[in-house]
């Protein structure tokens, strides 16, 4: 499934995370340096359980480029 999170921080990077490890596409919509850090180094989730890195699908700032 392709999924989508606008506006990617805290909540929207966690579960980009969890999504992206269960095998979905995963664009994530973010603007700034933030776009730049998820394009060069992945979402990473650093958690109690292991460290997970995901690698975005799409990184943008603009929704259009993410299509249906």
């Amino acid at each position: 499934m392709k999924i989508a999170t606008v506006a990617t921080g805290g909540i929207g990077g966690f579960l980009a995370v969890k999504l992206g490890l269960l095998g979905h596409q995963v664009a994530t919509i973010v603007r700034g340096a933030h776009l730049e850090a998820i394009a060069q180094n992945g979402l990473i989730l650093d958690a109690p359980s292991g460290k997970f890195t995901v690698h975005p699908w799409i990184a943008t700032d603009d929704p259009k480029n993410v299509g249906e």
